[in-house]
């Protein structure tokens, strides 16, 4: 995750004019509906999703969500420490993610099995995910996520369309 702290300072200064520019905030009501979905996925697996439910339900207003001009949602976390943190990161995190080199072992006949900690907005997991899948004989190596913050993993329930890949028996969420 690139960090204010490893960037030049013209362009930290650039990051941080950025951080105050007005824009318009999405509601996450718009999103409740896929998000309710992805936790049912999970639900039906046997999955508490009490503690993610809470977390969002205590969190929430500490996240803004943003659409840029690039149709690219960003958002946006306010606390103590850091009053206006992007989460992950500022960016086309798609593109960020599709750009990493993919685990080793991918491409090979039985890859795996691939642990996350943390999914930022989710783009590098769910490609993992499809390449790891009926690799050999239909093999699909297993595919561990711990996520310490619960509020950060809702936000991704939110955003992406995961009732397919959380139904997935390969998919552990912690």
């Amino acid at each position: 995750e690139p960090t204010a702290a490893a960037l030049p300072s013209e362009l930290a200064e650039l990051r941080e004019s950025l951080q105050s520019l007005p824009g318009t905030v999405l509601a996450w009501s718009s999103f409740t509906a896929q998000f309710e979905a992805n936790l049912a996925a999970l639900s039906d697996r046997g999955v508490d999703v009490a503690p993610i439910r809470q977390a969002w339900s205590g969190e929430q207003l500490r996240y803004e969500l943003f659409r840029d001009r690039n149709a690219v949602y960003q958002v946006r976390r306010h606390d103590a420490n850091n009053p206006r943190r992007w989460f992950p990161f500022l960016g086309d995190h798609r593109v960020v993610d599709f750009a990493r080199a993919m685990p080793e072992g991918i491409g090979a006949n039985m890859p795996g099995p691939y642990l996350f900690e943390g999914l930022g907005m989710g783009w590098f997991f769910e490609r993992v995910y499809h390449a790891t899948r009926n690799t050999f004989l239909g093999y699909s190596c297993a595919l561990f996520v711990v996520e310490p913050r619960p509020a950060s993993l809702a936000v991704v329930l939110h955003l992406q369309d995961w009732r397919e890949i959380l139904a997935d028996g390969r998919v552990f969420v912690f």
